[in-house]
Formats: structure tokens, sequence, C-alpha cells
């Protein structure tokens, strides 16, 4: 049955002239003479947006993003982590992660029976270096980093890929904060783009899609089959999908590769650039971490308030922040 590559169109299929839906548990009808859906979804409690159905819609994100498949998700960016780890315990049993990742890889970590190597950094989000050097010592056979961190931190992803493909060591990276790197200038180019194994982006948190939309995306040279990844998927997965959230990650992939898009996010950079210019005249009375490398981001510090204090200023004057340290 070929499928179209819309979700709306996919929605859509649904008879139009039902004029009472009682669509329950499963929300999806049960017309059972009915030409519009296959004979295969009126198994009990089998849900309307399976993934056999919606394949054509993942080849098209695939398409858009350059990957061998991309998954749609409505768990979460913790859906994909966990995912991740499922398939990484397939294969291995010690991998490295780093001390400011999500609670899901450790979670995920736990559920795989993976054995964890934290690797020694001195601050949360380790250097390049401290990556590297990292691996050299553990005896690990996979490393799930999590770039760029929270707060808009970046390091060479590129050199610990090319790193990880020559001593054949699996590489994963949580890439939650980093939804938006598709959609930039290739001076912020994705771990897709790097070559990793497993790439996961929550798509709540920059491009406009509802919370709890997600991509886990296998690029081109991915030692991870579509077939490996479709059966760990369902131990962390649904099997009633949200109509509304598949049509919001559909949007927002759509809107952030469109010319609109593109130019909005230029705009949102050139905006932030233009604040940096203006605190650069303020010395240390307002000024803002320089270690953070997203365009997007600006974490502001003051030498005569702290940051909670700082908040509220700005709160008091119509800005409201997404989040106040001490600092």
């Amino acid at each position: 049955m070929t499928q179209p590559s819309s979700t709306y169109k996919l929605i859509a299929s649904h008879n139009q002239d039902v004029q009472v839906s009682l669509y329950t548990p499963a929300h999806q009808g049960v017309a059972q003479n009915s030409v519009r859906l296959s004979q295969e979804i009126y198994q009990y409690d089998a849900p309307f947006l399976t993934r056999p159905r919606t394949e054509s819609i993942e080849k098209h994100f695939s398409e858009m993003y350059g990957t061998k498949h991309t998954f749609w998700l409505t768990g979460g960016g913790t859906q994909g982590v966990l995912t991740a780890c499922a398939l990484l315990g397939t294969q291995y049993k010690r991998v490295a992660i780093a001390l400011n990742s999500h609670i899901a890889t450790i979670n995920g970590i736990i559920l795989a029976g993976l054995e964890p190597y934290f690797i020694p950094s001195v601050s949360l989000m380790p250097t390049t270096e401290e990556v590297i050097s990292g691996l050299e010592t553990s005896g690990v056979s996979a490393l799930l980093l999590t770039h760029p961190s929270y707060e808009g931190i970046t390091i060479d992803i590129g050199k610990i890929a090319d790193y990880c493909r020559v001593r054949d060591l699996a590489l994963a990276v949580d890439e939650a904060h980093g939804s938006h790197f598709p959609f930039l200038d290739e001076q912020w180019q994705s771990a897709i783009a790097f070559k990793a194994d497993i790439v996961t982006h929550s798509m709540h948190k920059y491009t406009g899609s509802l919370v709890q939309t997600a991509l886990l995306h296998l690029p081109t040279d991915s030692r991870f089959s579509i077939e490996q990844v479709m059966g760990v998927m369902p131990l962390f997965e649904t099997t009633t999908r949200s109509n509304l959230l598949m049509l919001s990650i559909e949007d927002a992939i759509k809107k952030g590769y469109s010319e609109s898009g593109q130019g909005l996010f230029s705009q949102a950079i050139q905006e932030c650039d233009r604040l940096r210019s203006q605190l650069d005249n303020y010395g240390n009375v307002l000024t803002y971490d320089a270690q953070v490398s997203d365009p997007l981001k600006i974490y502001l510090k003051s030498d005569r308030t702290t940051g909670q204090e700082l908040a509220e200023l700005l709160y008091e004057r119509g800005i409201d922040g997404e989040f106040a340290g001490e600092e």
C-alpha cells in the first residue's frame, strides 16, 4: 500500500462523512467495510499511526536531513536516548559518557545493562581533549555524548567522530539542544554531518514543535540498520501515538528548511549578535558568558548582582528567561 508522504494527507484519509465519532479507546474508528484504510488496522487495539503506515513520511524526513533513516518520536528526546542506549546494549558492554549527561542517559544505561565510564573533566561539559583522552584510557567500545551542552557550549564533534571512526568505536550523540543546527549555516553543523552512528533531536526546544516531539537519526554511514532500531524502539513507545504530535513534527521540519524558516533563524542570530555587541560596551556591569558558542543562546552575568536577582530585574521589565543560576 502506497503511503502519502504527508502526515496531514494520511490523517485526512479518514472518512469525511462520519457524523458521530465514537473512537475509544484507540481513537481510530472501526468501519470495517470502509475502503479508506487497509484491513490490517482493524485488529484489536491496532494504532492508526503505525510505523509501516508512516514509512514514506519518515523517508521524506530522511531526504531532508540527508540520513539513512530518520524516525519520528512522540516520547520526547528521552525516548530517543533510551532507544540509543538499548541499541548500543545489543552489541556493546562498556560505554563512555560525560558528566553533563541527561538523566535519560543514566536510565537507558541501567535498562540496557551497559557499564558506564564517566569521562574525567574539569567542568560538566568535557573539552575535546578530555573526551579523546578519556577514550584512550577507558577501554570502552562506545561513546554516548551530550552535545551541545544545555548551556550551549560546543566542542569539536568532528574531531571526536573521526577518532571514533578510526578506532571502531560506536558514537551516539544526544543532540537534544542542537536540534536547530541542521537549519543553520555550516558553521554550526549537526553531528549528522560528522558521520556519527546515532543522533537524537528534541524538536520542541528550538524548532517550534510541541513538547514530547523528537527525532532519531541514522546518519548515512551508521553502523546500525533500520531493522535494528525497529527491534528496540517498541520498548519505549506507546502503541497509540498522537496525531497532533506527528503533525507538529512535520510542521517544524518543513518550517525549519523553508525559506521563511531560514530567514527567522538568520534574523534571530543577527539579533543575538547585536545584543552581544551592545553588551561589550558595559564591561562587567552586564556581560555574557563567552564560552557559550550556540548563536541563539546568551548567558547574562553581572559583577553587581546574582543570576537570580538579574533574572528578577529582567522579569519586572517583561523578559522571562529560560534559566537562572547563582552566576
